[in-house]
């Protein structure tokens, strides 16, 4: 205990910055809205049950875990967030573990620890959305850690260490494997790598990822529709043309990978130029990244002269990505003359502000951001425009609500509602409806309902909702 005390010690400001850092964006997203955002929703309903997980577009291991807290301490936001902010403080810890292992310089390790604040779907997505994602991220950096660590000393909880972090993997999100499989691949291409991915205890490794992932991937081999109407449209390429569309998809792929790392890419390129010619003597690990970033341009090309790539986004580029700032680190280990105290006081300065920078404007978007036409999901009045509703809509009167945003809203703030499938008759009780920007959900016979709106201003943006009451006979 002492000794790992005293390796920490002089990371002892990082871990707090960190810390703090997660802490401020999670105060942010409470204090300041109870707004659901899309994926919020999504973890609400879905978290309502233990379920297979096939049938939403994406694995089940978070809405599982979301399932159980919401057991524990209730459906809320705030369970939400707090997981949320749990696993990506999970992240940053298995980050700066890796950092630790790949370097000696404390400078290092703490640029690499903080390298994450330069890539766009870090720095600012995650806080906006993000939920599988956040797990895919989390088991990415455990898979690589555990690849590490088998390097380092070889032994069978390392190797349960890995089968567990690819059987999260597996279970967070479905595009796992375009991390795991180059990553493999670039391993058993280097002798100092391959024998330990052959060694007989690498059985342990499958056998864990085996046991937590093969029921769902069962479950979906047995049903593959629920995958094909889930993905199914993402996958579907927009571009037309003959050759043309395969290079335009192409392109299009590569500048969101380099979009993906571009803050971070460009500071290290002006301040580390030389950073681009190859090491002397790469590392190992150096070694291992190279091999594994060819691969995935090799399997993109060969994809790309196959098939026109379906469109893409940068914040689905963790798979393909996310190692990019160790690779580039690395090469700056065997280059230590270039981290002069001008150089890092710079860099730390440029962290520092576009942090700085990226929570202000959260705290703005998020109250004075509709004074200044930025009006969007987390400014609208849902709970605010709700409380307005008749009483008898909220306090069990059965309710048609085809909306997910507001069936997710009403089932955390509002638990004596009664959600109707129809608007047939419940127990002899008519439905009443609810619903928001469009027609209603049903054909309302004028005799027999009551319709009216309620609705919240804010700075000049509209927020209605509209309902039918139930006519007593």
């Amino acid at each position: 205990m002492k000794d790992m005390k005293g390796k920490l010690r002089p990371y002892g400001w990082l871990l707090i910055g960190g810390t703090v850092y997660l802490l401020l964006h999670l105060a942010v997203r409470l204090l300041f809205s109870d707004t659901l955002q899309v994926d919020d929703t999504e973890q609400i309903l879905v978290g309502q049950y233990l379920t297979t997980g096939i049938s939403n577009g994406q694995p089940p291991l978070y809405s599982w875990i979301s399932w159980l807290l919401f057991r524990v301490f209730g459906t809320s936001l705030a369970t939400l967030t707090w997981l949320k902010y749990g696993l990506l403080w999970l992240s940053f810890w298995v980050g700066f573990l890796i950092s630790r292992r790949l370097f000696e310089d404390p400078r290092l390790v703490a640029l690499a620890s903080a390298a994450w604040l330069l890539l766009p779907p870090f720095a600012w997505t995650m806080h906006q959305g993000f939920t599988h994602t956040i797990l895919l991220g989390l088991a990415i950096l455990m898979s690589f850690h555990a690849v590490l660590l088998i390097r380092e000393r070889p032994g069978a909880v390392r190797y349960l260490y890995l089968g567990f972090a690819v059987g999260l993997g597996l279970l967070s999100k479905y595009s796992f494997p375009l991390f795991l499989l180059p990553l493999l691949g670039a391993a058993l291409t280097l002798p100092g790598w391959r024998g330990l991915l052959l060694d007989r205890r690498m059985l342990l490794a499958i056998g864990v990822a085996l046991l937590l992932a093969s029921n769902h991937y069962l479950l979906l081999a047995a049903n593959p529709q629920s995958l094909v109407q889930g993905l199914g449209p993402k996958l579907v390429a927009t571009e037309t043309g003959g050759l043309l569309a395969h290079f335009v998809a192409l392109g299009r792929f590569l500048f969101n990978a380099l979009e993906f790392v571009a803050p971070f890419l460009l500071i290290f390129a002006i301040f580390f130029p030389s950073l681009f010619r190859r090491s002397p003597e790469p590392g190992e690990t150096e070694r291992l990244l190279e091999r594994f970033f060819l691969l995935l341009l090799l399997g993109l090309l060969a994809t790309a002269a196959i098939t026109v790539l379906p469109p893409t986004k940068t914040r689905w580029m963790h798979p393909l990505m996310m190692l990019f700032p160790y690779w580039l680190l690395l090469r700056l280990a065997h280059r230590g003359e270039l981290l002069t105290k001008g150089r890092l006081r710079r860099v730390w300065g440029i962290i520092g502000g576009i942090t700085l920078v990226i929570l202000a404007g959260r705290v703005v978007q998020v109250t004075i951001g509709p004074r200044l036409g930025m009006y969007g999901r987390l400014n609208f009045p849902t709970v605010e425009t709700l409380r307005k509703l008749p009483e008898p809509l909220l306090n069990g009167t059965p309710l048609l609500v085809r909306d997910y945003a507001l069936m997710a809203h009403l089932l955390i703030h509002f638990p004596k509602v009664r959600f109707a499938d129809s608007a047939d008759p419940v127990g002899g009780q008519r439905a009443a409806i609810l619903w928001q920007d469009e027609e209603a959900p049903v054909k309302l016979d004028k005799a027999r309902y009551r319709t009216g709106w309620v609705e919240t201003v804010t700075a000049g943006y509209v927020y209605r909702l509209e309902y039918a009451l139930p006519v007593p006979p």
